[in-house]
């Protein structure tokens, strides 16, 4: 069993394994804080994360790269956990990489500890916006999960890559929806696929004003100085720079050619749920998560076809990211083809 050290280089991640004398792993960490590590992202920042294999050598036998993204709480060991679990439920844990990165916060423990980037504000990180200044500036979370991504590539870690997952839960499920809209990168290669698995957001971003009417359609929202309810992050007004990166029609244009999987708990349908976002910009698109992803998914089938979009709704499942993860339905999205 190998273990993950907390302190990080600028252009290595550094490994201790458990028992002297060990081989280089050649079995998968799944003991969370065992498993933490880093990766360089540029500008003396890295990203913090946790990972099933370790990153210091490729590894020719995997053929997919998960990346997962935590929900509010920031619970990235809990994540990476039940995603790696996952990954061993359906039978693929020798051949796939699990990353979960690890987006803190300015009171966390280990913000800014040898360059690891933190946000000062919880909202920040999941939509994209600049982390807290470093002597080499600030970065965004979009542009740090496309830098993570560019350094697996150039490192050729897994020279025999079939695929990429970025899949996230609750306010990850937010970041990953945001970030198949605005991201511009394929670093892992044009003929390696990408897919999108958004499960159980709070909110989505729409591309226009259009918004569910309650009667089984759509109609153009109506903002108010209280209410901007097509403003960025929930709408396309007032998008911060990286989702400026192209015009809108050209984002719209790229997310409908994504592979993007719409994973809901058909039981995560209750309109007083913890954390569930009541904004009015946010209630405009539903009473709870449950609807408010049915009718995203409508949306797109209403005004954006053709889409590579899918809905998978997993039977019995509330707001919890083991069991949507684990459940068969997720395992097929996030394992399968």
């Amino acid at each position: 069993m190998h273990r993950f050290l907390a302190p990080v280089f600028l252009m290595a991640v550094v490994f201790s394994l458990a028992g002297a004398g060990a081989a280089l792993a050649e079995e998968p960490c799944r003991r969370g804080e065992a498993c933490r590590a880093a990766i360089p992202i540029g500008r003396g920042l890295v990203m913090p994360v946790y990972a099933l294999w370790p990153l210091d050598r490729p590894r020719p036998e995997l053929r997919r790269l998960v990346i997962v993204i935590h929900g509010n709480q920031r619970s990235a060991g809990a994540y990476f956990q039940s995603m790696a679990r996952a990954a061993r439920d359906a039978g693929r844990e020798a051949v796939s990489q699990v990353i979960a990165p690890h987006f803190r916060l300015s009171g966390d423990e280990g913000a800014g500890d040898d360059g690891a980037l933190y946000w000062e504000r919880s909202a920040d990180w999941k939509q994209g916006d600049v982390s807290a200044d470093f002597p080499g500036g600030a970065v965004g979370s979009f542009e740090a999960l496309d830098r993570m991504r560019g350094w697996i590539a150039r490192k050729r870690l897994y020279p025999r890559l079939g695929r990429v997952v970025i899949a996230g839960h609750s306010a990850g499920g937010q970041l990953v929806q945001r970030y198949a809209l605005g991201s511009a990168a394929a670093p892992e290669g044009p003929a390696i696929p990408v897919r999108y698995v958004v499960a159980n957001p709070s909110s989505f971003m729409y591309l226009d004003s259009r918004r569910p009417d309650g009667r089984g359609g759509f109609a153009p929202a109506r903002a108010s100085i209280r209410c901007l309810v097509n403003a960025y992050k929930y709408g396309p007004d007032g998008r911060n720079p990286y989702m400026s990166g192209a015009p809108l029609d050209v984002m719209v244009r790229r997310y409908r050619a994504r592979d993007v999987v719409y994973l809901l708990g058909a039981a995560d349908s209750d309109p007083a749920a913890a954390g569930l976002d009541r904004r009015c910009a946010a209630m405009a698109q539903g009473p709870h998560r449950l609807a408010r992803g049915t009718w995203f998914k409508a949306y797109m089938d209403r005004f954006f076809t053709p889409h590579a979009h899918r809905l998978v709704l997993v039977p019995g499942v509330g707001h919890s990211p083991n069991q949507m993860f684990r459940s068969r339905e997720g395992r097929s999205v996030l394992f399968g083809g």
